[in-house]
């Protein structure tokens, strides 16, 4: 077991990279305001239309959505699919191996220390931005400590679906455009940029045998409608995944490992 200390150390390693490229990490600061506004200019032009609801949501309930799943987007983003490519690419992999570390958990040290920052300064200009067009509603109930579980559980489970991605590189050693599919495909069925009830019947029920919707849809619903018994039910459902996408993932290593290791790596 790694002790908190060492695991400490890890994160403020990363840190003190990632505030190196200050312009990158700057510029990452536009980006989720950016994204909230188009969407407000989006939602307002479908609202103005007359329609009092979609989805069976208001206008102020729909970007409300929205700014509770790019809170959460900002909250669970991580690069590990990333740098377990450049570790195979650049063989600094086999040199992970020798270590008592376990490049897991380097690599999750590195994703909670880059979070931890960049949550708190992205979170200034999203609510700023968000208070000043539309007054979002910030319901605070029995369901607060829930949706902090479900946020935690969410980066979690978006963390193991990095290292899958990731590990899928020892066999391509490019995965561009594997992770760009990826990508796309959690963004949209998570329900980044709008909420999965606008789905068709069809897509909905289909989007409930996969885990995406734990990334995002059902940790802002749980803020949105305050209901405990949903709450439980996502949380659930995160700790299924998790579970199952975690002993994948482990059982994905142990094949990278042994075939790293026969080919001389």
């Amino acid at each position: 077991m790694v002790s908190v200390s060492k695991f400490v150390n890890l994160g403020l390693t990363q840190l003190r990279r990632d505030l190196a490229y200050r312009a990158d990490f700057l510029m990452s600061l536009f980006v989720t305001p950016t994204i909230l506004i188009v969407n407000y200019f989006i939602w307002t032009s479908v609202f103005s239309t007359g329609t009092g609801t979609v989805a069976g949501m208001s206008f102020i309930e729909m970007m409300t959505y929205i700014v509770f799943a790019q809170l959460i987007s900002i909250f669970i983003f991580n690069s590990a699919s990333m740098q377990l490519q450049q570790k195979v690419q650049t063989g600094e992999l086999g040199q992970d191996l020798l270590k008592p570390i376990h490049p897991f958990t380097t690599l999750f040290a590195s994703a909670v220390s880059s979070r931890t920052v960049a949550f708190l300064l992205e979170l200034i200009p999203l609510g700023a931005i968000s208070w000043f067009l539309f007054r979002p509603a910030l319901p605070v109930n029995a369901t607060t400590i829930f949706f902090i579980v479900s946020l935690i559980l969410a980066f979690m489970l978006n963390f193991i679906m990095s290292l899958i991605v990731g590990l899928i590189a020892f066999w391509t050693i490019r995965i561009e455009a594997f992770q760009w599919l990826t990508w796309i495909v959690l963004r949209v069925f998570s329900g980044e940029f709008f909420p999965l009830s606008l789905f068709p019947q069809k897509l909905q029920l289909i989007s409930h045998f996969l885990p995406f919707e734990y990334l995002r849809y059902r940790v802002a619903l749980i803020a949105l409608d305050g209901s405990i018994e949903n709450a439980l039910a996502a949380i659930a459902g995160q700790l299924f995944w998790i579970a199952t996408l975690g002993f994948f993932s482990l059982w994905l290593w142990n094949l990278v490992v042994r075939r790293f290791t026969i080919a001389g790596g």
